[in-house]
């Protein structure tokens, strides 16, 4: 069984405000001389990393609508500007 960038929530040690982090948990049967399941053996991954680019790539088109949409704004509310390229 697996469970596959499973988001779990993680308090700081000292304070402050605690974040999420991603897992991929697999469980495997541990069998023991007799042919039964003597145990489980527990593998982690950290996924946190691949989890927020994912969501960083979807919300990326979403955000950059809106920057275009924040800068013809601006263009109408200072029309002097536009045309002029900002760094």
């Amino acid at each position: 069984m697996s469970l596959e960038n499973t988001g779990f929530p993680r308090e700081r040690t000292g304070g402050g405000e605690g974040e999420d982090i991603y897992l991929t948990a697999s469980y495997s049967p541990v069998h023991g001389d007799e042919g039964g399941i003597a145990g489980i053996f527990v593998t982690l991954v950290e996924t946190t990393r691949r989890v927020r680019a994912a969501a960083s790539e979807t919300e990326r088109p979403r955000v950059l609508l809106e920057l275009e949409a924040e800068r013809c704004r601006l263009e109408e509310v200072f029309p002097a500007s536009a045309g002029h390229s900002w760094p």
